[in-house]
């Protein structure tokens, strides 16, 4: 529903005794800045992705190859499953609303340990040895 809202910039307020179904406009900065955020998200995870990998290639021994691939797949995926469930059992304790910021927060929150740390300025692979 919030995708479709924020695609077609209307959405339906619920039925009330007196009144019949209606639409109503979005505000125009939530729907830009749902579709920054979401191409933000599209761009970053592509270049995760190809950094990660090639990175992991780097590294690791021929012969290990397939298993660290596995295990590096199974700790990023694996945790979608609890993710959701968490989001869910948040969601019906503390509210959608509040439910999102601890989520924005927390996506956010998960980039500091790149931010402070060395591999911001590292702009080649290490050498073996160093």
């Amino acid at each position: 529903m919030l995708l479709y809202a924020t695609l077609n910039s209307t959405v339906k307020t619920p039925p009330t005794p007196t009144t019949t179904y209606r639409y109503q406009r979005l505000r125009c900065p939530a729907s830009a800045l749902y579709g920054l955020g979401l191409a933000a998200f599209s761009a970053n995870v592509g270049l995760y992705n190809i950094t990660a990998n090639s990175y992991l290639q780097h590294i690791t021994p021929a012969p290990l190859l397939g298993r660290v691939n596995a295990a590096f797949m199974w700790v990023c995926l694996g945790v979608i499953p609890l993710g959701a469930l968490l989001g869910g059992a948040l969601g019906s304790q503390l509210g959608l609303r509040t439910t999102l910021w601890i989520c924005v927060l927390g996506t956010w929150s998960a980039s500091l340990f790149v931010l402070f740390s060395p591999l911001r300025t590292m702009r080649d692979m290490p050498v073996e040895g160093e």
